[in-house]
């Protein structure tokens, strides 16, 4: 028996999204934001506490964008992802 392509997809969006606890991202969000034009070494050793801060929340797809970014040395785009997670939380960076 074949198993459709769509059943086997795994689906896009939890079914249980998470709220974020903002100040727990606040200074993880801060601290990558000037890591981000001094140390990307540094910034990329953050990503996992940020993964973990956003995962199953509606911001977990822009920090996947973010995170590619970084592996790709995009600076800037990433700063903007960074930038768009931060607003999303009313955060100021």
């Amino acid at each position: 028996m074949r198993v459709s392509l769509a059943a086997q997809r795994i689906p896009e969006k939890p079914t249980a999204e998470i709220r974020v606890n903002k100040e727990e991202v606040k200074p993880v969000l801060r601290e990558m934001a000037q890591l981000l034009e001094s140390d990307l070494t540094e910034a990329m050793n953050r990503l996992e506490a940020l993964k973990r801060l956003l995962a199953n929340s509606s911001l977990y797809e822009e920090f996947k964008r973010m995170e590619k970014q970084l592996e790709n040395f995009d600076t800037d785009n990433a700063m903007r992802s960074l930038e768009a997670i931060a607003r999303a939380l009313d955060i100021e960076l």
